[in-house]
């Protein structure tokens, strides 16, 4: 049911490295987006110079648009009525949020925080563990189509291969932070959370 005010998840998707990072909002209001956008923000190692966000009113927003002004952040958004003009969004919303959280309606605090828990380190999961081809090209021959990706790399060894990217001081810091991360600790955590915040819904 989509009556009364529920829980939405907020996702940030680097488009170049593909670096996530993920927040939860209750409703769709505007103080709540720049909120939940000011959290996940902290998550990213990295300035965030731009936002292209999709056409819905949790963003078209003045709230949004004051922030990002305040922030010298450059707000542009897709094109309207263009189907899956967000494509990398579309992509993490299903592997790396309705995978792991699922469909359940979520709407209490005590989720929230939970739902918040869980995102950050499914993020951390995605972020330093998970391989990713990404797509160089597109070529058809008759009926089939060939497509060409590159080597798959984390969005942590993306980050580090771009130049200027990161300061010394910032490269120093999330090597440190990778090298104390366990993968399996990670998902059983995250295994944890997700069956607390099912069994609360």
């Amino acid at each position: 049911s989509t009556r009364g005010e529920f829980l939405y998840t907020l996702n940030i998707t680097d488009v170049l490295t593909g670096w996530v990072a993920l927040g939860g909002m209750k409703g769709r209001g505007q103080q709540g987006t720049v909120r939940a956008l000011q959290a996940a923000r902290a998550e990213v190692p990295f300035p965030l110079r731009g936002i292209d966000s999709d056409n819905d009113s949790a963003f078209i927003n003045a709230h949004l648009l004051r922030y990002c002004g305040q922030h010298q952040i450059t707000f542009t958004r897709c094109r309207p009525y263009v189907k899956n003009d967000q494509c990398h969004i579309e992509q993490k919303n299903w592997t790396v949020v309705r995978g792991f959280i699922g469909y359940k309606r979520l709407e209490s605090d005590a989720e929230l925080a939970l739902l918040e828990q869980a995102q950050r380190l499914i993020a951390t999961y995605h972020n330093f563990f998970w391989p990713i081809a990404r797509l160089l090209s597109k070529e058809r021959h008759g009926a089939r189509l060939r497509r060409r990706y590159d080597e798959a790399k984390t969005p942590y060894q993306r980050l580090l291969a771009c130049d200027g990217a990161l300061s010394a001081d910032q490269e120093q810091s999330i090597t440190t932070r990778f090298r104390a991360l366990n993968p399996a600790e990670l998902l059983r955590q995250i295994t944890r959370l997700v069956d607390e915040l099912q069994g609360l819904a």
